[in-house]
């Protein structure tokens, strides 16, 4: 059984109908590979280093590819049945093909104005963009934020999925 995963983040250790441990790793990619009993410990070992070492993004942030008009519109922050936004479901490709390297302008540009909720003068060392309700944990009170930083060049160098 071969299963196909979107990012690296997702890689899965399961066992076979014949119980041989299998390893799929991805990035879009599909591999499966087959492993003895006695690699068993060690898959799983790799398995969570991997999975330790990636961005970690919340579940549903590889859905959609980053789409710009869609960003910016007011549909962007409307979340559907499962309380998730399109906003939320492009963050994946958006922060792995369209932020790091970009200056500040750049990115204004492209994903409108940010928020003055956590920087209200505007000129602090972050941009913040609102993405929808929090997912995960019981409650789901809190809105979900990404915040974009910049190096000492005035490009985007990192992010953060924060919650308020």
């Amino acid at each position: 059984m071969v299963v196909r995963i979107k990012h690296a983040s997702q890689a899965l250790l399961f066992t076979d109908p014949l119980l041989q441990p299998i390893l799929i790793v991805g990035g879009g990619v599909h591999a499966a590979c087959m492993f003895g009993g006695k690699m068993k410990l060690l898959m799983l070992l790799i398995v969570l280093v991997v999975s330790g070492c990636s961005r970690s993004l919340p579940d549903g942030s590889y859905e959609k590819l980053f789409d710009e008009v869609l960003w910016k519109s007011p549909q962007g922050l409307e979340a559907d049945a499962s309380r998730v936004t399109p906003r939320q479901k492009m963050l994946g490709n958006l922060l792995d093909k369209h932020i790091i390297g970009k200056s500040r302008r750049e990115i204004i540009t492209m994903l409108g104005e940010p928020s003055t909720k956590t920087d209200p003068d505007g000129t602090g060392a972050a941009l913040s963009y609102p993405t929808g309700v929090e997912r995960g944990g019981g409650f789901r009170i809190d809105s979900e934020w990404l915040l974009i930083y910049f190096d000492s060049s005035g490009k985007a160098s990192k992010y953060k999925i924060a919650v308020d």
